[in-house]
């Protein structure tokens, strides 16, 4: 009896301490609110935070190549501004100092002024290469999309504004669900996810899933440290940006200031163009918020909608953008709008159109493609060939993919073809994920052939011993190639020679010339595309660049310097 006794007593024991390790585990990851808030200084002084300010000093990095020469990854820029916003308003204000521009082109600007007020913003200054080197600095509205960008990361990039945000929605008893807090993005079932520290219940970092035109549905996110007191607040005083775990951006706060009385005119636009807020393309600056943070962070000139508006550019007067007709032939045609210079060829053969470049995004180039359509009806699109592997010159080769029997790709960058080809797309799907098409990818050794040789594809050597610039400074790509078309006697390349407008930049004609560093590195690229196509015995007379147009054989050997 005493054993039985004994034996009902261990299980109740059992029994309890199982039901107290499922009561610890189901509170496992349970944060509250007001622990949050109570680390970060209290519910009362986080709740009466209106606005915030603080001088920033930061670093871009980019992930295109890598070598021995140049450090790995790519330093985009170096930059410093004042930042000041108001809390959960949509209000911000980046004053910048300088932005030190190493890639593409190595040139400082300053006085770069970007304002941002609910649906509305403006930006002025010497906040890209085109406001650089035209002296187009006067204010110029934002596109919605990268308005939607900038406002979503400037949040991610502040704690306080995320965690208010969450009060402000729930009872600061509500807990966490794994240490997270959610906070709505803008676009349905989309939501930041706020991640605590289960210790001292600080923010560790914001993350969000986002659509990256290349590699799919990838992780951006902003990690917190260094946390430092002010005013009773705590703030982080380091921020990391990460993409897909590869550090896009480090920035370093200083002279943090709670709670400033900012001017009245703070967020006043002032005089600018007017753009009406889209809805739609909103969402893209929310869906791809990081693309749009690595393009400003390039200088790269894009803000506007890229649904529509690709040209045959021949049928257009340019004399106003600074660049001549770009006629070369009826069955070659530049293709692309003019104040982008981010352009695409279509070459008609026998077998059909073969389409040079899919550049910046999906939605831009189906633009190209409706263009190419509309100029050669009934004629099909047999290949794309993209000339190397840069986010700006294949963003949209998932679109070209959808539409094509072959791309035409150099030894080296088939592996990141085929990764951007298989990658995943669930969160914003692109044409070859809502109807899979069945092409081929077509390596390209040497000269590679079409249609009895109407186009010829040239592997560029990119080894050091061969004397390549894109390789002896690893300031550049490892599949390079460019296209010669022998019917109009045409070489169409990639970022060996700017054309167009790039050309009265050489000749220093514009507000600011090339940098000595830049003109070097240019005048190199240059050298050693005129010495291929001597050795090669090319019959050239007009080269086509793939930014800035139609130019001649002798504009490449004036770079060149011969």
């Amino acid at each position: 009896m005493m054993k039985k006794i004994n034996y009902l007593i261990l299980l109740l024991i059992l029994f309890s301490f199982s039901c107290k390790n499922d009561e610890d585990l189901s509170n496992s990851g349970k944060i509250e609110l007001k622990q949050v808030l109570e680390a970060l200084g209290g519910e009362t002084k986080i709740n009466s935070i209106n606005t915030v300010s603080y001088d920033v000093e930061g670093s871009t990095f980019e992930y295109e190549q890598q070598g021995p020469v140049v450090s790995y990854p790519i330093n985009g820029n170096n930059h410093s501004y004042h930042f000041s916003s108001e809390l959960n308003r949509r209000k911000v204000r980046m004053e910048y100092d300088a932005i030190h521009f190493n890639y593409p082109f190595v040139y400082n600007g300053n006085g770069a002024l970007l304002i941002i007020n609910n649906k509305e913003g403006v930006l002025q200054g010497q906040y890209n290469w085109s406001s650089y080197y035209l002296g187009a600095t006067e204010p110029k509205a934002i596109y919605s999309a990268r308005l939607e960008a900038v406002l979503k990361n400037q949040k991610m990039a502040n704690p306080i504004e995320l965690i208010k945000d969450v009060n402000l929605k729930n009872n600061s008893s509500n807990q966490s669900t794994d240490n997270t807090f959610l906070i709505p993005s803008g676009v349905d079932n989309l939501n930041i996810e706020l991640v605590i520290d289960e210790n001292t219940f600080l923010p560790i970092k914001a993350k969000i899933m986002e659509a990256d035109f290349l590699k799919g549905d990838v992780i951006f996110e902003i990690i917190y440290s260094d946390w430092t007191q002010v005013s009773g607040i705590k703030y982080p005083t380091n921020l990391t940006y990460k993409y897909n775990g590869d550090v896009i951006r480090t920035e370093s706060l200083s002279n943090i200031l709670i709670d400033p009385q900012l001017p009245e005119d703070n967020f006043d636009l002032g005089e600018r163009t007017q753009i009406s807020y889209d809805e739609e393309q909103a969402k893209y600056g929310i869906y791809s918020s990081q693309w749009y943070h690595r393009l400003f962070a390039g200088g790269i000139p894009i803000d506007q909608p890229l649904n529509n508006g690709a040209l045959i550019l021949e049928d257009f007067d340019l004399s106003a953008f600074g660049m001549q007709t770009q006629t070369i032939g009826e069955n070659l045609k530049i293709v692309g709008r003019p104040d982008s210079s981010n352009w695409s060829v279509a070459i008609k053969t026998s077998s059909g159109i073969h389409i040079v470049e899919a550049p910046i995004n999906p939605r831009w180039t189906r633009s190209i493609i409706n263009a190419v359509k509309n100029e050669f009806p009934n004629q099909p699109i047999k290949s794309l060939i993209p000339t190397h592997t840069h986010y700006d010159h294949l963003g949209g080769i998932r679109e070209m993919a959808a539409e094509v029997d072959k791309i035409f790709v150099a030894t080296k960058g088939i592996p990141i073809i085929e990764s951007i080809l298989n990658s995943t797309h669930e969160l914003l799907p692109d044409a070859l994920s809502i109807n899979p098409n069945s092409y081929s990818i077509e390596e390209v050794t040497g000269i590679t052939k079409i249609d009895n040789g109407a186009i010829e594809i040239h592997l560029l050597k990119t080894s050091d011993a061969d004397g390549n610039p894109f390789a002896v400074n690893n300031s550049h790509s490892e599949d390079m190639v460019v296209i010669y078309v022998p019917e109009y006697q045409t070489l169409i390349q990639a970022d060996f020679l700017y054309a167009g407008i790039f050309l009265k930049i050489w000749n220093g004609e514009m507000t600011n010339a090339f940098t000595g560093r830049a003109r070097i590195e240019l005048s190199n690229r240059a050298s050693f595309l005129v010495d291929y196509i001597e050795e090669k015995g090319l019959n050239v007379t007009k080269i086509i660049g793939i930014h800035g147009g139609v130019s001649s054989f002798n504009d490449l050997k004036n770079v060149a310097g011969n």
